[in-house]
């Protein structure tokens, strides 16, 4: 049986349109999807990204795999353990001090809270980058530290000050494993939407 020239020529560009969905689907849908095909290829645990909201500051995270809440703590944080090669993720979501509401963030604030964060880790504070997101300060940060069983690790931080917030979103795994860290870092960051 014949069909028109019509009937072909709309089959044509049906197929074209859904070979451009899939594609994007498969594609635009999931950004990472070049960095994961790598990780794969090296036979590490891929698992999806699952999005967090905190209701009170507007912040939306998304972390590799289960994100259980750390329970117990008077803020919004939530981990996942779930990244390759044991990397994990973290979104912390603090309210400012009450004397630090309505003033403007200074280099010497985002200075002192990237050295806190080394602290907490009893680490070093490699760096700490200066930038804006979404035209708040923010700042990048790199701790090295050495866990409790003695291993050597990088802790990768997006430090973001909110009007009346501070959001800090974080990486860490193994410091032989720096690329993987970071790669996830990256998606994680690109993932954070702000109010």
């Amino acid at each position: 049986m014949r069909t028109s020239p019509q009937y072909g020529f709309a089959r044509v560009v049906t197929s074209i349109v859904l070979t451009v969905l899939a594609t994007c689907i498969a594609g635009c849908a999931t950004p990472d999807a070049g960095v994961q095909a790598e990780w794969k290829a090296r036979q590490w645990r891929v698992t999806s990204w699952t999005p967090v909201h905190d209701v009170e500051s507007g912040v939306t995270a998304s972390l590799l795999g289960p994100v259980p809440s750390d329970a117990g703590l008077p803020m919004f944080a939530y981990r996942s353990t779930e990244g390759p090669v044991e990397v994990e993720t973290r979104i912390t979501i603090v309210r400012r001090p009450d004397d630090m509401l309505g003033k403007p963030i200074t280099h010497a604030d985002m200075q002192r809270s990237a050295e806190l964060s080394a602290e907490i880790y009893d680490g070093l504070l490699i760096s700490s980058q200066e930038l804006t997101m979404n035209e708040y300060p923010a700042t990048d940060v790199r701790i090295r530290y050495t866990d409790n069983s003695l291993k050597r690790k990088l802790a990768l931080q997006r430090q973001v000050f909110l009007p009346e917030h501070m959001v800090i979103l974080e990486s860490t795994g193994a410091a032989n494993e720096e690329r993987v860290v970071e790669q996830v870092q990256q998606l994680a960051v690109e993932k954070l939407l702000l109010p």
